[in-house]
C-alpha cells in the first residue's frame, strides 16, 4: 500500500440544500406534499380557498417566459421553492416586474441562512434577466420582512382580503 492512499481518508461532500432553477414539468412531479405544508402553514381562509393549483394556466404562462421556479432541494428531496410571475407593468409601460406568486422552506430548514440565500439567488437571478422590480409578500402574522430587508427591499404596500360569500 502507498504512503498517501494510507491517509486518504474519504470525505462526503457537505449536507447542504441545492438550490436551481427548475422547469414546471421538473418541479411538478412530487411537489404535492410540500404545496400542501405550505397551504396548511400559511392559508387563513381554507374553508373558501382550497388548495388546487391551476397546472394548465402555469404551464401556458411559462412557454410565455412568465413563470419562473427556483428550487431548494436536499439529497433531491424538494424542501423550497420562489416562484415568480413576469410581468409588464400596466401603469409604467417600461416597467418590467417580477411578482413573488409563492414562497416557502420547510421549517426544519429555516435555520441559518437556507432561507436568506434562496431569497438573495432569486433576487440576483431577476436582476440578471433584466427585471426591474421585484416583489415579494410575507404574511402578517407569519412575517419575515427582516429578510426582505436585509436583500434591499423596503415594504410598500399593506395587503387586505375578504372572501365575498353569500
Amino acid at each position: 500500500m502507498d504512503a498517501l492512499a494510507a491517509l486518504y481518508v474519504p470525505m462526503e461532500l457537505p449536507d447542504r440544500v441545492i438550490f436551481r432553477r427548475e422547469k414546471l414539468s421538473y418541479f411538478r412531479p412530487g411537489c404535492e406534499k410540500i404545496l400542501e405544508d405550505h397551504y396548511q402553514e400559511i392559508a387563513i381562509q381554507k374553508h373558501a380557498q382550497k388548495l388546487d393549483p391551476d397546472w394548465d394556466e402555469y404551464e401556458r404562462m411559462e412557454k410565455l417566459g412568465r413563470v419562473w421556479i427556483l428550487a431548494a432541494r436536499h439529497k433531491g428531496r424538494l424542501v423550497g421553492y420562489v416562484v415568480m410571475l413576469i410581468t409588464k407593468s400596466l401603469h409604467y409601460r417600461s416597467l418590467t416586474v417580477a411578482l413573488e406568486d409563492i414562497h416557502y422552506l420547510a421549517p426544519e430548514y429555516r435555520k441559518g441562512l437556507t432561507g436568506y440565500k434562496m431569497l438573495a439567488i432569486a433576487d440576483r437571478e431577476m436582476k440578471k434577466a433584466g427585471i426591474k422590480k421585484c416583489v415579494f409578500r410575507t404574511k402578517m402574522f407569519k412575517n419575515h420582512g427582516k429578510l426582505f430587508e436585509r436583500l434591499g427591499y423596503e415594504p410598500e404596500d399593506e395587503v387586505w382580503s375578504r372572501i365575498l360569500e353569500d
